[in-house]
């Protein structure tokens, strides 16, 4: 590079001799503004390639960096345009004729001071710094040079002086030097990882947790993390490290001994939540399921066999109409309610022990006549109404249940004392039967309005899918949950969640159950242990599917939806999460489809490529303070490559991702069209172990069904349709 006769002010932040500074000088400034400082480059600097420190350096070229004098220290700048604009010359003699000639300019971004501590009495040079954001800006006419190789790694987050550290990729454009990133501060703040579909999002996720792992001297029992993973795609990414941390995972119908049935239990499960999976109306029947609710929460009645459940809600029943409310048990639907109590005793005497025998014999001897009675005076079932059941019957009824419930050793129950959304475990299968039951036994008979509730809840709870996920498990508490999904906090864990085939519409309650959850145990073990943390990373892939942006409406004139549960428990999370230790790192490939409140809440971005002019507009109004113009690169952005930008380091740094080993990629890779047409693909379409994975019991029934070679001959001598 040629030697430029540029006079240096005496500034504390030139650190290097006005020899190497001199040398360095490639412009002069022309304009300043607070967001972006224009340099007209020197005719003699360099037009392509030129020698620095010993090293071949390109140049000029955007994203690169250069320094610029103040009174404080050198200014690091990112070179964010370079063109060439026409000079034209000063008035020109009359004898001469002026030509305008190409002058080669760039403009640049100011990131912050780099500084450099020395000693005071030795004049030693010390390590340089740099120091985000400027206060005093260079004037027109100050030279601008490049950087030493020094200042160039004070703009990446590799001289960290904790003692763990990340590493996440290369900085191509400063030597390929390694990028490491503070822990606390990638993690503490929340963490979005956004890009196209094939921008190396997902891998970049991947090896993110990976580095996390591996950071971690020692395999020390510190680091867990919980991946919900939407579409099945993290359940070999991870294999590799088991020496080190304990990988499990889990999935809805586990297909062989490498991950575990998924649970989370209805019991787990809050009064919203069971508000938005039943599509309970405001009206007539959520107020039953509330009461529902409380009766299965209580200990003495969770656990009850469904038949003794049907007993002992007769029994209540039975305490309120000998009190004087008879008028309710007046109709046609109270007359049902009693052939079910009645259906729920027979079933108990069938199994009742011979002690309990004669107590139950008693209770039905005396409950049939009375119900046989109605059913005959009014010539039908359904046609109650005339004659109610009076309390002297009532009176005689109420002894035979207490003396029956008794013989059973059923505990006294003891009503609705506990709240309904504590996670005291009970068989949700009883809540089909106690519905009607409950509904009947209200004030306004709400046995219609309860049905249609009662017949959508038989059929979601009908699904194998869901019944696998969230059914009765005998045994199964909240602590036994917990120290399987969140592991003990002397444990190292990744937990893989497998949500691809959790039912659609339970998707969001199901995600919105185990976020809440996490969060809200980590909040008591913060609260139990005086203020102390144990950090978790809760990782969402997909993001845009599941913490989705608010439509129109205001929070209170939104319907209680699954999707608003869902969005709500991440908002939570997002908001006071940090405070308790738990880190949301969410990715998407739709930014502009996340809850605004989300994406408020993260503090540093990993950005591949972006291509939609929507998340485009999106992610340059979430960058801090000058930057929002580097985001115009995102659309040119390759594979692997990513712009870190926010609270985990100090500027920006456009950084190629790690390479990751085939077998351990997030399987989401484009589909190889030639190599299936052309006969090379390794996938085998096999449509039979589809359909008997989808339905178990397909091929039995497809074994069993007669072929059309195995009719009678001549049975058919035409189609008979």
């Amino acid at each position: 590079m040629a030697r430029l006769n540029v006079k240096m002010p005496n500034s504390i932040g030139y650190f290097a001799s006005s020899e190497e500074l001199d040398s360095a000088t490639i412009g002069v400034v022309e304009a300043v503004s607070p967001n972006s400082i224009e340099v007209a480059i020197l005719r003699e600097a360099p037009h392509g390639t030129g020698m620095r420190e010993g090293a071949l350096h390109r140049f000029p070229r955007v994203n690169s960096y250069v320094v610029l004098p103040s009174e404080v220290g050198s200014i690091l700048a990112m070179v964010s345009w370079v063109g060439i604009e026409e000079e034209h010359p000063a008035a020109a003699p009359r004898d001469q004729i002026g030509l305008s000639a190409p002058r080669r300019r760039l403009r640049a971004l100011p990131l912050g001071v780099l500084r450099r501590s020395a000693s005071m009495t030795s004049g030693t040079r010390g390590e340089v710094a740099l120091d985000r954001g400027v206060l005093l800006f260079p004037t027109v006419g100050d030279p601008v040079r490049l950087p030493t190789r020094s200042e160039s790694l004070a703009a990446l987050p590799t001289s960290d002086k904790r003692d763990l550290t990340i590493p996440i990729g290369q900085a191509v454009l400063a030597g390929n030097a390694e990028v490491r990133l503070d822990p606390n501060r990638l993690f503490g703040r929340h963490l979005a990882v956004l890009g196209n579909t094939g921008s190396g999002k997902s891998c970049s996720l991947a090896q993110l947790i990976r580095s996390s792992v591996r950071a971690v001297t020692g395999g020390s029992k510190a680091f867990s993390a919980i991946i919900l993973d939407v579409n099945g795609e993290y359940a070999g990414a991870f294999d590799d490290l088991k020496s080190d941390v304990t990988i499990r995972k889990f999935s809805v119908l586990p297909s062989d001994t490498r991950s575990e049935q998924l649970r989370v239990p209805y019991w787990l499960w809050n009064y919203r939540e069971w508000l938005s999976f039943t599509e309970a109306s405001s009206r007539g029947q959520a107020p039953q399921l509330r009461r529902c609710l409380h009766l299965l929460r209580t200990t003495q009645f969770a656990e009850l066999p469904r038949a003794v459940v049907g007993l002992v809600a007769g029994r209540r029943i039975v305490r309120q109409y000998a009190a004087g409310a008879i008028e309710g048990i007046a109709n046609a639907g109270s007359l049902s309610v009693l052939d079910n109590v009645l259906a729920a005793c027979r079933q108990v005497q069938e199994a009742a022990s011979t002690e309990a025998q004669s107590a139950i014999d008693e209770l039905v001897d005396e409950l049939s006549p009375i119900i046989e009675h109605r059913r005959d005076y009014n010539r039908g079932p359904w046609a109650f109404g005339a004659h109610p059941v009076d309390q002297e019957e009532c009176a005689r009824l109420r002894p035979l249940f207490d003396d029956a419930i008794r013989a059973l050793g059923v505990p006294e129950f003891l009503n609705d004392d506990l709240d309904v959304d504590i996670p005291v475990p009970f068989n949700a299968e009883n809540l089909i039967d106690l519905l009607p039951l409950v509904a009947a036994d209200s004030e306004a008979d709400a046995s219609s309005w309860v049905s249609p509730m009662v017949e959508r809840l038989r059929v979601a709870m009908a699904d194998d899918r869901q019944a696998s996920v969230s059914g009765w498990v005998e045994g199964e508490s909240l602590e036994s949950w917990l120290r399987t999904y969140v592991p003990d906090w002397d444990q190292s864990q990744i937990t893989v969640i497998d949500l691809s085939l959790v039912p659609t519409q339970v998707l969001h309650v199901i995600v919105a159950v185990l976020s809440r959850v996490l969060l809200e145990a980590m909040e008591r073990y913060h609260r139990l242990a005086s203020g102390q943390s144990a950090p978790r990373i809760l990782v969402v892939e997909e993001a845009h599917s599941l913490v989705r942006r608010r439509g129109g409406l205001t929070a209170e004139d939104q319907p209680v939806t699954a999707t608003r549960l869902c969005r709500e428990a991440f908002e939570r999370v997002a908001r006071e999460g940090r405070k308790f230790g738990l880190s949301l790192v969410i990715s998407s490939q739709r930014p502009s489809e996340l809850s605004e409140t989300v994406l408020s809440q993260c503090n540093t971005f990993v950005i591949h490529r972006i291509v939609n002019d929507q998340d485009q507009r999106l992610v340059r109004r979430l960058v801090p303070d000058n930057l929002g113009a580097l985001m115009d690169e995102l659309p040119a952005l390759p594979s692997q490559a990513a712009l870190i930008v926010g609270w985990a380091l100090d500027i920006p740094v456009l950084v190629r991702v790690a390479d990751l080993d085939l077998e351990f990629r997030p399987r989401a890779a484009d589909p190889d069209f030639i190599a299936a047409w052309t006969g090379r693909s390794l996938g085998v379409l096999e449509w039979g172990g589809v359909v008997r994975d989808w339905i178990p019991e397909a091929h039995e029934a497809d074994t069993a069904a007669p072929q059309r070679s195995d009719l009678p001959e001549g049975e058919f001598d035409e189609d008979p349709f």
